[in-house]
């Protein structure tokens, strides 16, 4: 299972390149006229933050973490890129409950989880974690993986809903996942990785009953693990 794990990454890894970079889904403003055509207004409010500790990081995986909701709740976006034939009850399924206070948080060090999968492995033959691009790939494509199988409808709203936003700090370095727990909402993942004073964060909706049942950094770990990956220590990141 692990050769067939890390041959998988390393194929992921090696056609990333050529992959389609996840993007901010763009939203149709007014003040964008092409050919006389006014597309609908669909600007995302201002949202408001839960208390949380004096943490940038933190603040900043919650906050778009939330961003998810808002751009689900937009129905002038809903009309602008979701088919028709998508009912109501499927966007509702990936995206459902309040993410605007999640009850708990938990985040995998990429160094621990690149330790992991290629333990026992030739030094020779393990890529150059040290370039950014490669922290990219590797967290980037999680989400994919982590998702399972899932029908055509619900793969295109998870990707379409995502959202990533990047921040200037001088403290993160590396990169990492956090996945974030709600009471009766959907559970969100944040892929992140630093590069030279700047972070990038991506946002995911994770609609996952087992994901969503997790009480504790054991159990975090079982559910990672339950996807091939290897067993790993997760760490729950305190909110306040």
């Amino acid at each position: 299972m692990r050769k067939l794990l890390l041959l998988l990454l390393a194929s992921m890894l090696a056609l990333s390149a050529a992959a389609e970079t996840i993007q901010p889904t763009p939203v149709p403003r007014s003040d964008s006229i092409v050919e006389g055509y006014v597309p609908p207004v669909a600007d995302e409010p201002v949202q408001e933050l839960p208390p949380l500790r004096d943490d940038p990081m933190l603040r900043h995986v919650v906050e778009i973490a939330g961003r998810l909701d808002l751009l689900a709740e937009n129905k002038l976006f809903g009309s602008y890129y979701i088919p028709a034939s998508i009912p109501d009850a499927a966007l509702e399924a990936v995206s459902y409950g309040d993410h605007t206070r999640p009850v708990k948080i938990y985040h995998l060090d990429g160094g621990i989880l690149i330790d992991a999968l290629y333990a026992g492995v030739d030094p020779a033959m393990i890529p150059d974690f040290s370039r950014v691009e490669l922290r990219r790939d590797l967290v980037s494509e999680l989400p994919d993986l982590l998702w399972g199988v899932r029908e055509e409808t619900e793969l295109y709203l998870l990707k379409l809903l995502a959202r990533f936003k990047i921040f200037a700090s001088s403290e993160a370095e590396g990169c990492g996942i956090f996945f974030l727990l709600y009471e009766d909402a959907s559970p969100v993942m944040v892929t992140w990785e630093a590069y030279n004073g700047c972070v990038s964060v991506a946002a995911f909706f994770m609609p996952d009953e087992k994901l969503a049942a997790v009480t504790d950094a054991g159990s975090m770990a079982a559910w990672f693990a339950g996807f091939g990956l290897p067993v790993v220590p997760f760490e729950e990141v305190p909110l306040t």
